[in-house]
């Protein structure tokens, strides 16, 4: 498993070291603008990077989702011979394999919404570091010549 899949295991295993994390990465400290501007690059592109693997695990696990709905629908139409397809996708819904399945996609999607906010908000934070900079540099060239 590459270093970078093995971060993104890590950063999921735990919710709310998760959403720390997520707040954590999107916060500016004022006095060091300079030095945020520096490092934001960086950060964003680890986080983009983290956000596209979670969004292709959400993607892999719906596949899953979906061959275990199939699967569960075939179970139930041969246990039974005449039933609508209404019923059929209801008794394939409550197979516990289909429940697992849907609750490992919503977990998965809720990761990677979480993480491509981080993205978005990464992107206004750039905006704001660069207004914050300008306003820097403004307040220096202001200032009395000595």
């Amino acid at each position: 498993m590459s270093l970078l899949r093995e971060e993104f295991h890590k950063l999921c295993e735990d919710v709310d070291a998760l959403e720390n994390q997520c707040q954590q990465a999107v916060l500016i400290f004022a006095p060091n603008a300079v030095d945020e501007m520096r490092e934001h690059g960086e950060r964003r592109r680890w986080w983009s990077q983290m956000a596209a693997m979670a969004r292709f695990d959400a993607e892999s696990l719906d596949d899953q989702r979906k061959l275990a709905f199939s699967d569960a629908r075939e179970r139930v139409r041969g246990q039974h011979e005449k039933i609508s397809e209404k019923r059929i996708d209801d008794l394939a819904t409550l197979d516990p394999l289909c429940q697992q399945a849907l609750a490992a996609c919503r977990a998965s999607e809720m990761i990677a919404e979480k993480l491509e906010g981080v993205v978005r908000a990464l992107d206004a934070r750039e905006r704001m570091l660069q207004s914050m900079n300008s306003r820097q540099v403004a307040e220096i060239n202001s200032l009395p010549k000595s």
